[in-house]
Order: C-alpha cells, then structure tokens, then sequence
C-alpha cells in the first residue's frame, strides 16, 4: 500500500456530531430531526475553511442508532432512525466545493447500541457476527456509492478484539468477523481511491488489515511523535480531540482548549515537518455551531504555520 499523499503533511479536523450532544449554556433543546434542519451547512463550511483544514471527517452515526443520511438497508431494519434531510451528503457537496476532502465516520459492530439497535441487525445471533455483518456491508456500500468521489476516506471505529475490552457489553466477537477483500471493496464502492483506517482504540497506533491506507492513530494526548513515519507504508496519521472528550455532553458546558496555543502549535508543526498527519476534533452544539473558542484556536494554527 502507498501512503495517502494527500494527507501527508497536512492536518484536518473532526466532529463528532451525534443526536444526544448538548446545546449552547449546557440546554439540550432539539431532537435529532430538529438538528438536522436548523443544520447550517454553508455556515459550517466556511468555518471547516476558515481552519485551513486539509479535510473534514463527518460521522454517518455513532452509537445512539441515528444517522445523518438515508440509507434503505437500515430504514428497512429499524424506522425514524435516518434524517429526512440527508445532512452527510449535503456537507460533502458544501465542503468539496471548497476544496477539502471529505471523509466518513461510522462504527463496525452494534455493540454499545440499544437492544433495539442490536435486535434489528442481528447483533447477537452469533459470536462471529455474520448476519451482522450482511446486512453492514450493504450499508457501508449504500454510503459508498452515494457519495461516490466526494468520499475521500473512511474512518471506521470498533475494530476491536472485544475480549481484550473491558467496556464493551459483549466479549466474544473479534475482526474474525470481517471478509477482508469484501469490506474493503464495499468501503471503495464509489471511489476506489477512498482511504481506510480501522480504528482499534485508544493510544494504539496500528492497523487491522493490511490493506488500510493510514493509521487510525486515536491518541488521547499530544505526546506521540511520527519519528517512524518514513519506516512504514502506512500514513502516519493521529486523531485527538481538542476540548470536550470526542463530544459534548447533554447538560455539560463546552470546556474550552485543553491545549495552550504554543502547546498545539508546536506539537502540529513537529508532526508536519516529519510528513505526519493529524485530525483535530472540535466541539461541536446541537445546532451545528463549532465551539467558538476552539475554532479560533485553529484558525490561528493556520495563520502560524
């Protein structure tokens, strides 16, 4: 595999917006439906520019069992779990115009979804998880192929070994479950070029399957350097928030950077140099407004480096 060129050097941003995070002064007010349309893409793009980002990684869903674009092969599972208004597909039009890449976030199991959730996609009928999985390769490739070449990667997350986990609800599934040449042809369904990662966790820098393109990289702290970048096919990637962790809790106040600007900048200007590649998570509200202090913050990385 060669490295993702387009990443090499460069640094994105991240957010993870899911239906039960909070609103502005800690009010949850909206439903998932309601976030949806008061969504203000162009807005959001600009801001997503204004950052200097080399890309932009968007989640379908997450765990909550809602997700941002229509998708037949989970609306025929489970009803009103899909937005009326296909928010992913409209923020992957609004931000490539710009020239950003857009990349997609979704797990790979339905272990920490509701019983709901998992009885709608057979989550527990075996350990190996082929029903599952059936059914989740139509989705990843119904995902593909509607964002075509506006996909420029996926980051996909629960890739675990579960019974080396001691959060997950369930202990007996594993990447075993996975047809390697099948989910990566179903992930590069609309463009062949799409990069994939597999994320394994947290401070674990590392793949799954020889063919990803990029490590996954989730790091809770700025303290991993890319000193082996040029040892490896792999992109040297690091994903890391940088205020709330991942997302913003209903109830709770944005807290603001977690790093001083000299602490960020140094530490993305190192891991650049060396031909590393970083994603930056920003807190995001309910609305769709970014966390305003964040975005300020790297909006001056921009104008420093």
């Amino acid at each position: 595999m060669s490295k993702v060129e387009w990443m090499s050097g460069k640094y994105g941003v991240m957010v993870h917006y899911l239906p039960h995070i909070g609103g502005m002064g800690g009010v949850k007010k909206l439903s998932p439906q309601q976030m949806a349309e008061v969504f203000d893409v162009k807005a959001f793009a600009d801001n997503i520019e204004k950052t200097g980002a080399g890309w932009l990684i968007f989640p379908f869903g997450q765990n909550s069992g809602f997700y941002w674009s229509e998708n037949p092969y989970i609306e025929e599972r489970i009803q009103n779990r899909c937005s009326k208004r296909d928010l992913v597909l409209e923020i992957a039009n609004e931000v490539t115009a710009r020239g950003i890449r857009f990349m997609a976030y979704i797990p790979t199991e339905m272990d920490f979804q509701s019983d709901a959730m998992r009885n709608a996609f057979l989550w527990d009928n075996s350990p190996d998880k082929a029903e599952f999985m059936e059914i989740w390769y139509n989705v990843i490739e119904y995902y593909a192929k509607k964002l075509g070449t506006k996909l420029s990667g996926w980051w996909f997350d629960g890739c675990y070994d579960a019974s080396e986990k001691d959060f997950v609800r369930t202990n007996d599934w594993s990447n075993v479950r996975f047809d390697r040449k099948r989910w990566f042809a179903v992930a590069k369904a609309g463009n062949k070029k799409a990069a994939v990662a597999m994320g394994t966790g947290a401070n674990l820098m590392e793949c799954v399957f020889e063919e990803e393109e990029y490590l996954p990289g989730e790091i809770n702290e700025i303290v991993y350097y890319p000193w082996d970048c040029n040892s490896t096919d792999k992109q040297w990637h690091a994903l890391t928030y940088l205020d709330c962790t991942w997302l913003l809790e209903a109830g709770k106040e944005m807290p603001g950077p977690r790093f001083s600007n000299r602490e960020l900048y140094d530490y993305v200007k190192e891991c650049l140099e060396k031909k590393g590649a970083l994603t930056l998570n920003m807190g995001i509200f309910e609305d769709g407004t970014i966390a305003p202090k964040t975005l300020e913050q790297v909006c001056g990385l921009k104008k420093v480096l």
